[in-house]
């Protein structure tokens, strides 16, 4: 999954907004309708709202203020639930729009909840996000240290996936050197010899 900083939002772009409180929306991003549909929804107690505009959909993710590890959990176990509701509805593209302390955990939510293990499936069923574009307060190395989170996880995963007939010590020591090359370290694998 690729995860990019941008600038702005593009007018027809999919899009989720975190939020805290109905005082988090802005007028210029929403409309008095859909403000008070959205207001209505917190008050039910919704924690993802969507609103459809025809040319994108539009998810409202109303998370907690805190910034404890409670309310970071919190914001990953959400990330997977946009996770799941935008593979649903089969979109490619997702434009996270926060300036909240949770947006990196809300990130990595989504991106180890798309991890798939389909190396042995005949009839594969693909999730489609493919791209998340963060607009907000992220640093740059924040998102390079999301992307090595995920990948060395779903790299664990993978192994931990692979049948035990597969994943011997000979074959676990092939894909160690080839994880090497890729990350750019060395791998010396010893045999009784040594």
């Amino acid at each position: 999954m690729d995860i990019k900083k941008a600038s702005k939002l593009g007018a027809n772009d999919n899009a989720a907004y975190l939020i805290t409180s109905d005082k988090d929306l802005s007028s210029k991003e929403f409309s008095k309708a859909e403000i008070t549909y959205i207001k209505k929804e917190i008050k039910a107690e919704q924690k993802q709202i969507i609103i459809n505009r025809l040319t994108s959909l539009v998810y409202i993710v109303v998370l907690n203020a805190a910034t404890d590890y409670k309310a970071t959990e919190k914001a990953r176990i959400a990330g997977h639930n946009l996770t799941t509701a935008l593979n649903t509805a089969k979109i490619k593209t997702i434009s996270i729009v926060s300036d909240l302390a949770v947006t990196v955990a809300f990130l990595e939510g989504i991106a180890l909840s798309n991890y798939q293990f389909l190396k042995y499936f005949s009839k594969k069923k693909v999730n489609t996000l493919k791209s998340v574009k963060v607009i907000g307060k992220v640093k740059p190395t924040e998102l390079v240290e999301i992307e090595n989170t995920v990948n060395a996880t779903n790299y664990a995963k993978d192994l931990v996936n692979e049948p035990q007939s597969f994943l011997t010590a000979t074959q676990i020591a092939k894909e160690i050197k080839l994880l090497g090359k890729e990350a750019g370290f060395t791998v010396e694998v010893l045999i009784k010899r040594k």
